[in-house]
């Protein structure tokens, strides 16, 4: 009796909270409403500038995009709070959130919106990429943990609609994040799902997914994964002609043979990466791949010559601001 009294209560509770989102609703304006059902795309939330690009890029709410959020905070239809550097985070009650997507997609505009926010968040994947990489990691690495949700969502998408080569290459892009933050195994089941049917992915693509799932395979110390992934890789690089990716294939085989004691190969393939580092001037790549170098020359009792190159090492992550490479370098 207990439980099905429970069960009515909980169901009248529901229909009272739905009737209350309705009534807000059919208060605001053609283009509030507009705003408020697209707001639905986003998870976790979103700051006013991605609202923007989401739901208002080509202006046709016809209002300025933080005038338009104030009105959906007034009627309690959005939640308002500030992200640690003090930007503005705007957000939806998950109930609200679900009436939200309903109206989107009554409205016709769910696929439409779904890519807006996807090439949103590819773009501020590329903008990350350069931060993650220089002075502002930290920030970046806070950033992208914020928008967790949004790049879950994202992936997803792009599984659904045949987007994974973009995806795969902003998913490598940020390895660094997903390694760094504890999101290294989801993003490993996302990239293997990735690959399942190559026949859906570039040669680009495939050699960036191949380079993930080493990389993944490196830190969780799965060696026979690692090194079949990395050669896959490599060769799929090779046949693009593309330099970095064959520095950075390299680079991670020469590291792959550390752990083994095969120092001679180690050295090999990480004084390969170091010459393609320093004929693409890439100085992220040259200090990557000096360290471990120094780490393969330590290992071999080398310690001058791995002074040498850590110490250049060090030189080159400081010119680009790099403060987690810097911290690595001083710890070796």
């Amino acid at each position: 009796m207990l439980l099905t009294s429970g069960a009515r209560d909980s169901d009248e509770r529901q229909r009272t909270l739905r009737a209350t989102i309705e009534w807000s609703h059919d208060l605001l304006s053609e283009p509030e409403k507009t705003l408020f059902a697209r707001l639905a795309a986003f998870a976790g939330g979103c700051r006013p500038e991605e609202a923007e690009a989401v739901c208002n890029s080509a202006g046709e709410l016809g209002m300025d995009i933080i005038d338009a959020l104030a009105t959906l905070l007034d009627k309690s239809l959005l939640r308002q709070r500030a992200d640690p550097d003090g930007e503005p985070r705007f957000w939806m009650l998950e109930t609200i959130r679900e009436y939200a997507d309903e109206r989107l997609q009554e409205r016709g505009e769910l696929d439409e919106v779904r890519q807006r926010h996807a090439e949103t968040y590819f773009a501020l994947a590329e903008r990350a990429v350069s931060g993650l990489r220089g002075g502002q990691i930290a920030d970046w690495l806070d950033r992208l943990e914020r928008e967790m949700d949004n790049l879950r969502t994202l992936l997803a998408w792009s599984l659904e609609h045949d987007e994974l080569d973009s995806a795969i290459r902003f998913a490598a892009a940020l390895w660094d994040f997903w390694w760094l933050k504890g999101h290294a195994e989801e993003l490993r089941r996302w990239s293997q799902a990735a690959l399942a049917e190559p026949g859906r992915l570039s040669r680009e693509a495939e050699a960036a997914g191949r380079w993930l799932l080493a990389e993944y395979s490196l830190v969780t110390d799965e060696y026979p994964s690692a090194e079949e992934n990395y050669r896959s890789s490599l060769a799929l690089y090779e046949r693009l002609g593309d330099r970095e990716g064959i520095a950075m294939c390299l680079n991670g085989l020469g590291r792959l043979a550390l752990p083994r004691g095969d120092y001679d190969e180690g050295e090999r393939m990480l004084r390969k990466g170091l010459a393609i580092a320093r004929e693409l001037g890439s100085a992220w790549h040259l200090a990557f791949a000096l360290r471990h170098l120094a780490s393969v020359l330590a290992a071999q009792g080398d310690h001058v010559g791995a002074s040498a190159l850590l110490e250049e090492a060090l030189a080159v992550a400081r010119q680009i601001d790099d403060i987690h490479m810097v911290e690595e370098i001083l710890n070796d």
